[in-house]
């Protein structure tokens, strides 16, 4: 009877905390799905308002800015002053804006509803992580990589649901998909979210702040030329992807089903790097991936045929197995900042190493194609390098 009572003890705190968990990741599905709403449906916009094709990117490049490159600002916010609350009320948040977006009939209106709408994403994001990660305890990569893969999910999800949606009943029936968004909100408050305590266990140590603030800083700075760089070939093997893989003399359809199946590896390598991280530490595993990232571009730029197929394919696992060790070493470098960290090397650097393209579509219309693959050989190399200045000794030392 006393085992069974303490057994009971133990298992319903660990069931409340699976259930914060649950909610909050799907809180994180939810919110990338609203975020990957508009842009897939662009065009259908463009028909009914005569947006031009600038205006029409215009759109995503307002939802990617707000989305992204506001993250830092606001993860330092939620540093000070954050509740966990907030990610409840960031999914009822976006869920409005985008949701209703289908109702607006003016093209500015409309950049400043899914700009409010993105705001959420900005928010949500460094919030989420950090919550999670006080949630997942000793398997901190393991929780994390669940949390990123379910968030992950809603970007093939968004638009299988928006195209035909829109498609049979117009743009004002995105109306409609608010109520999957309320759902989940309520979900969220139901399973405690709001109950979680996020003040840092090392806060009010201001000495060990005080002394580890500039080299924290400076760490923090490498990791975020890791994570611009990283996606910098995500972002340009996504766009690019089917032209490099004929030009490497494979058909079209080959082309198009192995672009899908790269893309369908960032979940798995999500998952495969969480549970690296807790393995063999975050700085290890960070190295061997973006080693064998570097290895794998080089099979896609001197490769062909098969070879440069194989390697086009189990690069997308190798750059999403990643996403987790940034995020842990980031919070280990910026243990009184986590929002603040993650804003910068997961939102404020993705942006930055997705406008990459430019650079990639500047080089192919300049000097081929060809070289814009070489290019990008060039990024992974740096994240080998960039990766070995992190594994020095220095630079994992949190206290001082």
């Amino acid at each position: 009877m006393n085992i069974a009572l303490e057994e009971k003890k133990v298992s319903e705190p660990l069931k409340k905390r699976f259930e914060k968990l649950a909610s909050i990741s799907a809180g994180h599905f939810m919110n990338d799905f609203y975020v990957g709403l508009i842009p897939p449906i662009s065009f259908i916009f463009a028909d009914n308002l005569g947006l031009s094709m600038t205006q029409q990117g215009m759109l995503a490049f307002v939802i990617t800015s707000f989305g992204s490159f506001a993250q830092p600002f606001v993860g330092s916010f939620v540093d000070r002053h954050g509740k966990s609350y907030l990610l409840i009320w960031s999914v009822i948040w976006i869920s409005f804006w985008m949701s209703f977006a289908g109702l607006v009939r003016n093209y500015y209106l409309l950049l400043g509803v899914v700009a409010l709408g993105a705001l959420a994403s900005a928010l949500f994001h460094p919030l989420g992580t950090s919550t999670v990660v006080k949630l997942g305890r000793e398997s901190k990569g393991k929780i994390l990589s669940v949390f990123m893969t379910i968030g992950g999910l809603s970007a093939a999800v968004a638009p299988a649901v928006a195209l035909p949606l829109v498609h049979s009943l117009g743009l004002k029936s995105l109306a409609l998909l608010v109520i999957p968004g309320m759902i989940v909100a309520g979900l969220m408050y139901w399973s405690g979210v709001q109950e979680v305590e996020l003040k840092s266990e090392t806060s009010g140590n201001i000495q060990r702040a005080k002394g580890n603030l500039f080299p924290g800083i400076k760490n923090l700075f490498v990791l975020c030329l890791v994570s611009v760089n990283k996606n910098f070939i995500r972002k340009g093997l996504t766009a690019f992807g089917i032209q490099i893989l004929i030009m490497k003399g494979l058909d079209l359809k080959i082309a198009g089903l192995l672009l899908s199946l790269n893309l369908f590896m960032v979940p798995l390598g999500t998952m495969f790097g969480g549970f690296m991280n807790d393995r063999y530490g975050s700085r290890t595993s960070l190295m061997i991936f973006n080693g064998l990232v570097f290895v794998l571009m080089l099979g896609i730029v001197l490769g062909e045929g098969l070879l440069a197929a194989a390697a086009f394919t189990l690069v997308g696992i190798m750059l999403s197995a990643s996403n987790t060790p940034i995020v842990i070493i980031s919070h280990e470098l910026m243990p009184d900042n986590t929002s603040m960290s993650y804003g910068w090397v997961m939102g404020f650097a993705g942006g930055i190493g997705a406008m990459g393209l430019l650079l990639i579509g500047g080089i192919s219309d300049a000097y081929g194609l060809s070289a814009a693959i070489g290019i990008m050989a060039l990024p992974a190399f740096l994240m080998v390098l960039l990766s070995y200045r992190l594994m020095k000794p220095n630079s994992q030392k949190n206290t001082a």
